[in-house]
């Protein structure tokens, strides 16, 4: 093992930054896939950001169906008793 005192430094301060990650993440309720996407140096800043990807996730409230504008065919549709009377040779 040739790493320096530097690699071992600069290779444990990113452990503690993915442990950092995966508390706030957890104690926010985020999901494992998105954890380690957020971002900041510390746990307050860690925990905004959270809170600012929850709020973008959290479901908007429901829209209204639109209208529906296509008539339906009936029994009694000019339209239909023109395609019938076609098909029937009449």
């Amino acid at each position: 093992m040739t790493e320096t005192i530097e690699d071992l430094q600069a290779r444990n301060q990113a452990l503690e930054h993915q442990l950092l990650q995966q508390k706030v993440g957890h104690l926010a309720g985020l999901p494992d896939d998105i954890i380690s996407r957020l971002k900041g140096d510390d746990e307050r800043s860690m925990m905004q950001d959270a809170e600012m990807l929850i709020n973008w996730f959290k479901p908007k409230a429901p829209v209204a169906p639109l209208k529906n504008v296509e008539q339906h065919h009936k029994k009694g549709n000019s339209y239909n008793n023109i395609i019938n009377k076609i098909t029937r040779g009449e």
